[in-house]
């Protein structure tokens, strides 16, 4: 797995930010504009999120990203039901031109219920509030919604109960305002230092666990 992935953690945005699961994330450069690659790279991504999932006993969530095409095809669609189980988040990364086709959206819909009735957790991954979206939040009904900008946030608010994550957490001070904001969970370079130690070492960048050391030895003085 690790050699594929690494992993960043996705913590609570209250006081304890407390550790809640990781996102899979690929190693190399990827291909978007070759579906052929995509589709083997988001094959792999189900298959190993589940394998985490079971070595976390189910009691953290593990994310994967899946692109729409992928999401529509038959070969991830064996890989899913042949994989899927209870705290596997599968993320649609929405493509605003697909989400648009009629004939796509209700392919996407049957196969959100089917992800479901596997066990599965439906998000929505780099939502910024677009009209499109929206209906695609109202008809979708997804657990959890990941933005990178703040400022969507009072909006998504008021139009969802799913769980909203803000990604991109650099430091403290934005992990608190996030928070003054009413995000639920927070993600970023910030979250990958705090929470490193209770990442695999295979999945956890050499970079994050020395920064990740030193911080310990620094609150320990």
């Amino acid at each position: 797995m690790s050699e594929h992935f690494r992993a960043q953690p996705i913590v609570k945005a209250h006081s304890d930010h407390r550790f809640v699961g990781l996102e899979l994330l690929h190693r190399s450069t990827l291909q978007y504009q070759d579906p052929q690659a995509m589709l083997d790279v988001d094959i792999r991504a189900v298959e190993n999120a589940a394998i985490l999932a079971r070595e976390y006993g189910y009691q953290k969530r593990i994310h994967c990203n899946v692109e729409i095409s992928s999401l529509v095809h038959t070969k991830w669609i064996d890989a899913m039901a042949g994989s899927m189980c209870p705290g596997v988040v599968v993320e649609l990364v929405e493509r605003n031109h697909l989400l648009n086709d009629d004939r796509v959206l209700h392919k996407v819909h049957l196969m959100v219920d089917a992800i479901r009735k596997f066990g599965g957790i439906i998000a929505l991954d780099d939502v910024t509030g677009t009209p499109i979206e929206m209906d695609a939040i109202k008809t979708m009904r997804p657990e959890i919604i990941k933005v990178e900008r703040e400022g969507r946030i009072d909006r998504l608010k008021a139009h969802t109960k799913s769980t909203l994550v803000v990604e991109r957490i650099e430091s403290l001070i934005q992990a608190s305002q996030a928070k003054e904001l009413g995000v639920d969970e927070l993600q970023g370079y910030w979250c990958d230092v705090r929470a490193a130690s209770e990442i695999p070492a295979a999945l956890t960048p050499p970079g994050i666990a020395f920064f990740a050391s030193q911080e310990a030895l620094r609150r320990a003085a």
